[in-house]
């Protein structure tokens, strides 16, 4: 959790990134190109507990290494409950009143709902340089 991955499509020998069980968490997507227009991405799978500045910072300074100036970033994931403690929406309104400084310009929130016993469904989260794909993990 709360690890950031990021590739040149180009230069890595991947073309796609991805990350599991996403829950109450939210994968943070980013794209980019560098000058010779190589395909930049980047991926936090974010759990909440670091500073939602501190991570979106952290995925921006990898892009930026890779070259990619002003990467859009776009959010997935996040969880609706009755339990208080198992929502996501604090972290969900902390990301996204950084929308500007980070160039956020995507989401897609509360993908998982817990059931009434406080269990939680979850999805994984696969992106590509055209496209971010999600499917339910179980």
């Amino acid at each position: 959790m709360d690890e950031c991955a990021v590739i040149n499509t180009t230069l890595d020998g991947f073309d796609s990134l991805g990350t599991l069980a996403v829950a109450s968490c939210i994968a943070i997507c980013a794209k980019g190109k560098n000058r010779r227009g190589h395909d930049i991405l980047g991926l936090s799978h974010y759990s909440g507990v670091a500073d939602a500045h501190e991570v979106l910072s952290e995925i921006r300074e990898g892009m930026q290494q890779k070259g990619a100036r002003n990467p859009e970033m776009f959010l997935v994931g996040g969880l609706i409950s009755n339990q208080e403690d198992l929502s996501s929406f604090e972290m969900e309104r902390d990301l996204l009143a950084l929308h500007n400084p980070f160039n956020i310009t995507g989401a897609k929130l509360h993908v998982s709902i817990s059931d009434s016993d406080g269990e939680a469904n979850a999805v994984d989260v696969v992106m590509t340089k055209d496209k971010i794909y999600y499917h339910a993990a179980w």
